[in-house]
């Protein structure tokens, strides 16, 4: 149950009342309840969280508080509003609903099947096996985008996405090619889901070592190959490349009921990465799957621990004589401190420093060395950056920023390429995250440990955000608007 603010959703009494009763019939439907929170078009924030905490608290729901963070990230005072309209935020302010993988990444996970399409602009449309390997989520995501859950956050169409405000000021030339009907509950439903070339589909299992299975789906053509994804699990040495590879496996296909049938099997305990099993359908063009399935399967029964490891993002004694960036840190390569035009100056609120720190190429970085007291064990980093991408108006037609470094006149967005930055964050040389980035503010939250003997603490921030060239998000800038150490010891 997550509020929609400004849509009338209730706090105080009444929303104790609805919450009450959205809980008895999520439990009557035999579903557990989650909470959650968006943004705060009404300034509402503090009567929503208090309500939201307090029920969470008092019958042990969990609850995702967004809306505090969405606020900071998008004040209400910025200059620019074409990244709004009719109290609907665009795909920008859409970036502080990430925080909600806090909770939803918790969640443990008995069993599972889910479908994904290659993204189309990956290798210009014209990859080959090779291209796809992952071992992680986040390396998957690089190739692939998830099948539609319905839902179209390019308000306005790419067009019009950062014209909200006055559609008048629409650039041209884009395709709105979004699915917006949900493809998740077509194959809920036993629908088709139509695939390019390649179709991956993830199960997981509820037993692990397993070393052989029957796989079957619809498919509405002939397959050309159907591969299985091997993880090595013997020594090699290390690279920084995927362990995983793809190999061809034999099946069988009915022409009649279009069914593929192949029995699955391996001796090196290397089809399976933990829980989990991938395979890849591939096809000479479009085709459709529909009911993919994984049966008789061996193994050993998954120890399931159904705890949800999920607590809200901590506060602590700052550390930092002051979280802008204007001054105080390492630039290396062609990161610079910039400050984006007044007209388009949409910073956050957790400072009121209208500058950030713009880490342009690869490996481009940005550190700093602060003292931390002896006997600190435990710092929360808060990062608000994002990957920025140019606003695409006509409306600064005939100015300088009609085609200005952070402006544009001509469509800068493209459906389903990867759209992600990421950084590498570094903690005294020795504790290292990749951390993603999203077309917008939002606060990246790391709790870090440190050693009690400390008495400074180094931080770097490395931009890592190269995937392909075929990519455009590849030479998008990097900004740092803000950064707090707090002790939480």
């Amino acid at each position: 149950m997550f509020n929609n603010s400004a849509n009338g959703t209730h706090y105080g009494e009444l929303g104790f009342t609805l919450l009450k009763n959205a809980k008895e019939i999520c439990e009557s439907l035999g579903a557990k309840m989650l909470l959650g929170s968006e943004e705060d078009f009404l300034a509402k924030w503090r009567e929503f969280e208090t309500t939201y905490k307090g029920f969470s608290r008092e019958h042990n729901i969990p609850y995702s508080p967004i809306i505090h963070t969405w606020r900071k990230c998008y004040p209400s005072d910025r200059p620019f509003k074409g990244d709004i309209g009719n109290n609907h935020g665009g795909y920008r302010l859409m970036a502080p609903y990430m925080q909600h993988l806090d909770l939803l990444q918790a969640i443990p996970i008995y069993e599972s099947v889910k479908m994904f399409k290659v993204r189309p602009t990956y290798k210009s449309g014209s990859p080959v096996i090779t291209d796809l390997v992952y071992d992680n989520n986040l390396q998957r995501l690089q190739y692939f985008t998830a099948i539609s859950c319905g839902a179209n956050d390019a308000i306005g169409g790419i067009n019009g996405m950062d014209n909200l405000d006055n559609h008048n000021y629409d650039v041209s030339g884009a395709t709105d090619s979004g699915i917006t009907f949900s493809e998740t509950s077509r194959m809920c439903r036993l629908h088709q889901i139509e695939f390019n070339k390649f179709g991956l589909i993830e199960f997981i299992l509820s037993r692990v070592n397993v070393t052989s299975f029957n796989f079957s789906v619809e498919c509405s053509v002939e397959p050309t190959d159907l591969y299985i994804a091997k993880t090595a699990n013997s020594s090699k040495t290390y690279t920084d490349s995927p362990r995983t590879t793809f190999e061809s496996v034999e099946f069988t296909y009915d022409i009649t009921t279009k069914i593929l049938t192949a029995a699955i099997s391996s001796n090196s305990n290397d089809i399976q990465l933990y829980d989990k099993i991938r395979l890849i359908v591939a096809c000479s063009g479009t085709f459709y799957l529909t009911n993919p399935t994984v049966s008789n399967y061996n193994g050993t029964e998954k120890v399931f621990d159904q705890t949800l490891h999920y607590h809200y993002r901590k506060i602590g004694t700052e550390l930092m004589s002051k979280t802008s960036v204007e001054t105080g840190w390492t630039l290396s390569g062609n990161a610079e401190v910039k400050s984006l035009p007044s007209a388009v100056a949409n910073y956050t609120s957790y400072n009121n420093v209208a500058s950030h720190i713009q880490l342009n190429s690869e490996n481009d970085s940005a550190s700093i060395t602060i003292q931390v007291p002896v006997g600190t064990t435990k710092v929360a980093l808060r990062i608000v950056a994002q990957m920025f991408t140019k606003y695409a108006s006509t409306r600064w037609n005939g100015t300088e920023l009609e085609n200005g470094e952070y402006t544009a006149n001509t469509p800068q967005y493209v459906n389903y390429d990867y759209d992600y930055g990421k950084i590498k964050v570094v903690v005294n040389d020795l504790v290292i995250r990749d951390v993603l980035l999203y077309q917008g503010w939002c606060e990246q939250y790391l709790e870090i440990d440190i050693e009690p003997t400390d008495t400074t603490l180094k931080l770097e921030i490395i931009k890592t955000s190269f995937v392909d060239n075929s990519y455009s998000n590849a030479d998008k800038p990097i900004f740092i608007h803000n950064v707090s150490i707090q002790n939480i010891s």
